[in-house]
Parts: structure tokens; C-alpha cells; sequence
């Protein structure tokens, strides 16, 4: 909730691409900070912490998106965005086999953090206009 309402608060500003690509990074070295944790009241923090950057960045990239796509093309576009939930289970059966590989849901949970980690630090440099990204207004034809 309190990631969600960051975002909402920053309301129309520059720089909510940097706030996807942070949000994204963030939630992956949260997952590395957790899984690396031997207290569990740090762990709880880093729980937090992780749950804080996924609202925020889940906030962000719906807004992103309904906000750039063209109104007559927004159902499509969020059934496409929305395929993400049908795929959840297989990233949940890759951190499954990979705890069992490796013999360690910690270092599992590290692996998929790491990942997280890299592919926002890829995208912001393979694609540097999303971190100049910023939501446009957006004329309402309804």
C-alpha cells in the first residue's frame, strides 16, 4: 500500500521511468538482502522492503502503460500485460527446480533476485528513453 501510494503522490512528474527501473532493481536486491539474512526480524525488513518496490513498480508500469498506449488499443494491450499472471506459476516452478538443484531455497531466492537485479540494470541500458520515461497526459475520448 505504501508503495502504491508513493507513486499515486508523485502524480504527472518526470522521471517515473527511473522510478520502474529503480523499482524493479530494488525489489531484486531486497530478494538477495532476504535470502541472505541468518535473523529473521532483519528478514522481515527486507520482506517489507521487497513488498514496498514491487507495489510501487507494479503501480508504475500499469500507469506507463495505460497512459501511453492508445485508447482504442488499451484493452489489447492490457490482455497482452495481463498474460503475466498465467506465468507466474512457471517462475514458481523455475525457483522450485532451482532450490532443489542447488539444494537451498536461500541461494534460490538469491539466484532469482540477482536476475531481477540484471535484467532492470539491462533494460535500462538497452533501452535509455525508458529512464527518461515520464506519464503523459492522456486524452479521455469516454
Amino acid at each position: 500500500v505504501i508503495g502504491a501510494l508513493t507513486v499515486a503522490s508523485m502524480g504527472n512528474k518526470q522521471g517515473n521511468g527511473k522510478l520502474l527501473v529503480a523499482g524493479a532493481a530494488f525489489f531484486g536486491v531486497s530478494l538477495i538482502l532476504f535470502s541472505r539474512s541468518p535473523i529473521w526480524q532483519i528478514a522481515v525488513i527486507f520482506t517489507f522492503c521487497a513488498g514496498l518496490s514491487s507495489s510501487a513498480y507494479t503501480t508504475q508500469d500499469q500507469t506507463i502503460i495505460q497512459t501511453l498506449a492508445p485508447k482504442e488499443m488499451r484493452g489489447r494491450v492490457l490482455g497482452v500485460y495481463f498474460l503475466n499472471r498465467g506465468l507466474m506459476p512457471i517462475g514458481s516452478l523455475i525457483a522450485g527446480a532451482l532450490a532443489q538443484a542447488l539444494n537451498s531455497a536461500p541461494w534460490a531466492i538469491t539466484i532469482m533476485g540477482a536476475s531481477c537485479v540484471l535484467v532492470a540494470v539491462i533494460m535500462a541500458i538497452a533501452v535509455p528513453d525508458l529512464l527518461k520515461l515520464g506519464t503523459l497526459k492522456v486524452e479521455d475520448g469516454s
